[in-house]
């Protein structure tokens, strides 16, 4: 390892890279407060050199988990949070350049031109009827996958579409869980009833699926028990600025019992800090509602504005 090479140097180096490579604000936000967290630990342990026996001892105390060594996955999100920007440091140290591999950007749909009038007016329909995004984008997705899989086997137009297609491409789903099965039904039934009710098609195979029947909370407990909650937000890496944000986020709907639409919906001019009231209208039934902004949740929001929101 080059040890001549100042640590600080090194790190003010790095992130003027990513800065470089167009890394979103965010992320430089992440691997700034790790790197100023790893420089207080290193300060206050009279650590001058840094090698990868300093760094995996640095991981095991914030994370209280024994690694060997930087090589293999590791599939911990807390971890990877952790090992990544010490990866790049260590990287620099040793060779005087790193190697970041950013994330691969989303293909965008491309409607088959055979399918674009039904699934334009489809996506319309979906938009009329007022879905929440969530549900808008979670139908239009499973309808994407669905005519990718036709083209995919040279069906080119709805009239095209016969019951042995829609049954090859839900066996392409064996494997998956009953639950997301059953979604994938849903929207499927939806939209063929659809083409059929617009005359895309002769046959309404929609009435030919079969249904899933689905036990409410049959895959989570319908209620936490106390100590399940507190071991839960005592889990949070709250040095994090994601970490400030879901402590913040998971303390609403723990001890306010609000949806993650509503909080998602929330804006600076919901909190009235000098009534200490929380005043939004619910996403689900959108009527107005008035919540008391109790002391702990004002000072993780306080404390996730000021050090962990991005401006």
């Amino acid at each position: 390892m080059n040890k001549t090479k100042n640590i600080h140097e090194a790190i003010e180096s790095i992130l003027a890279s990513l800065e470089k490579q167009g890394q979103a604000p965010g992320t430089l936000k992440n691997y700034k407060n790790s790197f100023n967290v790893f420089q207080k630990y290193l300060i206050e342990n009279e650590i001058s050199e840094v090698d990868e026996k300093v760094c995996l001892e640095y991981i095991y105390l914030k994370t209280n988990i024994k690694l060997h060594s930087f090589n293999g996955n590791v599939l911990n999100s807390k971890i990877n949070r952790r090992m990544k920007p010490l990866h790049l440091l260590l990287m620099y140290l040793d060779a005087g350049e790193f190697c970041y591999h950013p994330r691969k950007i989303k293909e965008q749909f491309m409607c088959p031109e055979g399918f674009l009038d039904e699934y334009n007016m489809f996506m319309e329909e979906c938009k009329r009827r007022g879905y929440a995004n969530a549900t808008f984008n979670s139908n239009i997705q499973k309808v994407q996958f669905f005519l990718k899989y036709l083209h995919s086997v040279q069906i080119n137009s709805s009239d095209e579409i016969t019951l042995n297609h829609i049954c090859k491409f839900l066996a392409s789903y064996d494997n998956a869980a009953v639950k997301y099965i059953g979604t994938i039904l849903y929207v499927l039934r939806n939209y063929l009833s659809f083409v059929y009710q617009n005359g895309f098609t002769c046959c309404n195979f929609s009435l030919l699926l079969p249904k899933v029947r689905i036990m409410r909370n049959s895959s989570i407990p319908y209620a936490w028990k106390k100590k399940d909650t507190l071991k839960l937000l005592n889990a949070i890496d709250r040095d994090d600025p994601k970490g400030k944000r879901d402590y913040a986020l998971i303390l609403m709907i723990v001890r306010l019992g609000l949806r993650v639409s509503d909080i998602r919906s929330m804006k600076l001019s919901s909190l009235n800090w000098n009534r200490k009231t929380i005043s939004l209208n619910m996403m689900k039934t959108k009527q107005p509602i008035e919540l008391p902004l109790l002391e702990d949740i004002g000072w993780a929001v306080i404390d996730y504005l000021k050090n962990g929101r991005i401006v």
